[in-house]
């Protein structure tokens, strides 16, 4: 059984990247695991482990699509933070951009015909692309800490 818990394993699964695990990987399924049993000779991708070595996360998951330095209080410990991003999902969208009024002919009270103005919305394309961004504090070039998120971007279709 890992040693995570299982909401960890759980959320890492529906995210969709590898959780965090502080022991070696456990090479016995998990019988109440709802996904199936590898099959044999078929190759696992491992989760990153704290302490891994950043060749091997290099290794495991490409270069990372931004690397910041980051500083610290001793000279001689090197601290960068890497970060990854993953395109999840992408749509475009109507949405209500402006509001004006244009005069129509219209009833009035005394039930004559007058000129009203009537509300018009105007509608605009936006283009929503959504990314799972994961962080990687690397210290002395080995993993320390992970942290995941998503972010959207959002701009109007032209």
């Amino acid at each position: 059984m890992p040693s995570l818990p299982r909401f960890v394993l759980v959320l890492s699964l529906i995210l969709g990247v590898p959780a965090l695990a502080s022991a070696a990987d456990d090479k016995t399924p998990d019988p109440t695991s709802s996904e199936p049993a590898p099959a044999p000779g078929a190759k696992k991708k491992r989760m990153l482990e704290k302490g891994m070595e950043a060749d091997t996360v290099e290794l495991l998951y490409g270069k990372p699509a931004e690397i910041k330095p980051m500083e610290t209080p001793d000279a001689t410990t090197k601290a960068e933070q890497w970060i990854y991003r993953r395109k999840v999902s992408e749509k475009t969208i109507q949405t209500a951009d402006t509001q004006s009024t244009i005069p129509t002919f219209g009833r009035a009270d005394a039930g004559g015909v007058s000129i009203v103005d009537v509300p018009i919305v105007t509608y605009r394309l936006k283009h929503l692309t959504t990314y799972q961004v994961t962080a990687l504090l690397m210290v002395n070039g080995r993993l320390e800490v992970a942290k995941q998120w998503q972010e959207v971007d959002s701009a109007y279709v032209n």
